[in-house]
């Protein structure tokens, strides 16, 4: 391997994962692992699946929080203002 792989045959990865692993984590992936030419996985990064993670759980949160108000929840600005101000500057 002398430069760095997008793609590799599942085959080749057993037989180089080390290096693969590597690769990816010096920002040099995310790489995508294939079986029979279908991509079966994708070794990524630790940081790069952190920073995926941390923007799944901000669009959940969004999702969660549209939904909320959809059903008639959530607090009015002005409302959650003034608790604010009464809660933590009083």
């Amino acid at each position: 391997m002398n430069s760095p792989q997008t793609t590799c045959p599942i085959s080749e990865f057993h037989d180089h994962a080390a290096e693969f692993v590597t690769q990816v984590s010096t920002n040099q992936g995310p790489l995508r692992i294939t079986e029979s030419g279908n991509t079966v996985a994708v070794l990524l990064s630790m940081e790069e699946y952190q920073s995926l993670m941390d923007k799944i759980e901000i669009l959940s949160d969004i999702a969660l929080s549209e939904a909320e108000i959809a059903a008639g929840g959530g607090v009015e600005q002005k409302e959650f203002y003034k608790e604010l101000k009464e809660n933590f500057f009083p």
